[in-house]
């Protein structure tokens, strides 16, 4: 069975579907302005290259995911539809049009992949702790930072008194866990949606058209 995760970071491994700028401290890219479709086209054919090029697996990641980032930002659509070409050349799974990113009843992952890649530091933390947990053989584990706490509250204090009983009062408190977020999520679309991710412009309610009820505000 193929892990997506493993295989989004794979595509993107292929790090060179542009040249960086010549400031080698930069990891900006430059896109070309070409227009979506010859982008795609001309991804895949340098994604090949790089496939077939010299440099270690990790550094490959890293560029993927910063390729990955700045393609999107730039072409939002580009990156999902690379990802099927890709997926059909190097037989990554049977049903490659789970990558593309138009049609939510197939599956996107492409296109939350992409998103995703658009907030990481590709060259920091973030892309090679993704290398190492979605793509084998690529980079070791970055250390785990050790934050030093010890300024955010003072010292405990000694001999506390008794707290007195509070008795009947009551107070309220805001507890947030375990959030999630979706870069797509756009206000005012289809909530009660007929296929994941819900609110996106791709979200709507079969049954709800249907009675004549429009799924937008």
């Amino acid at each position: 069975m193929v892990n997506l995760l493993q295989l989004s970071t794979s595509l993107l491994a292929a790090a060179g579907l542009v040249k960086r700028a010549d400031n080698p401290s930069s990891h900006h890219v430059q896109v070309p302005n070409i227009g979506n479709d010859a982008l795609v086209d001309w991804g895949y054919l340098e994604t090949q290259k790089i496939f077939n090029g010299t440099g270690s697996n990790c550094t490959k990641c890293l560029q993927g995911i910063n390729l990955g980032k700045y393609i999107t930002l730039q072409a939002p659509t580009v990156t999902p539809q690379i990802l099927v070409k890709l997926c059909t050349l190097y037989d990554w799974q049977d049903d490659c049009d789970k990558w593309q990113g138009s049609d939510i009843t197939k599956g996107n992952p492409g296109k939350h992949v992409s998103q995703v890649f658009t907030i990481m530091d590709a060259f920091g933390l973030d892309g090679i702790n993704l290398c190492y947990w979605t793509a084998p053989n690529t980079c070791d584990a970055a250390p785990v930072p050790e934050p030093d706490l010890s300024s955010w509250w003072p010292e405990k204090p000694k001999n506390l008194s008794k707290i007195e009983s509070t008795y009947n009062e009551t107070f309220n408190v805001l507890h947030i866990s375990d959030f999630h977020l979706d870069l797509r999520y756009l206000p005012g679309q289809e909530a009660w949606c007929d296929a994941y991710m819900c609110c996106t412009v791709e979200s709507s309610n079969k049954k709800a058209l249907a009675a004549g009820l429009n799924h937008t505000v």
